[in-house]
């Protein structure tokens, strides 16, 4: 099951250019945020791949993820490739939230999947798209 923190989204986030659902993931919801890890842990293992068969990037998956929970349905992320965005500064990594990640038992007690629509199923199937 993949888990990221509240620290490391938005960054993702804004490396794709979704600045107003990197603002969004800092304060959503626990159960929001689990639905975030369990649709990029699935978009990794399921979803579109590169000619080459390689997945998609983690930091992809994780946006892609949150702009799917954030829309309320899926949408590519707005830049395909990452662009570089400054590192967190030392006051936002002392900030409680920045490391805080989804509760591992609340994880596997929702599924592996949770929050994986057949909406995503059939948008990020990997017969349907690739990265």
């Amino acid at each position: 099951m993949l888990s990221t923190s509240r620290g490391s989204a938005p960054r993702d986030l804004l490396e794709y250019g979704e600045d107003a659902v990197a603002v969004w993931v800092m304060s959503c919801s626990d159960d929001d945020f689990l639905k975030v890890c369990a649709i990029a842990d699935w978009l990794l293992l399921n979803g579109p791949t590169s000619p080459s068969g390689a997945s998609m990037v983690i930091a992809k998956g994780i946006a892609a993820a949150a702009v799917c929970v954030h829309d309320g349905a899926p949408r590519e992320p707005v830049r395909k490739r990452r662009w570089k965005v400054p590192e967190p500064s030392p006051e936002e990594r002392a900030d409680p939230a920045f490391a805080r990640s989804p509760d591992l038992k609340e994880q596997w007690a929702k599924g592996q999947y949770y929050g994986v629509t057949d909406a995503v199923k059939a948008f990020w199937g990997s017969e349907s798209r690739t990265t």
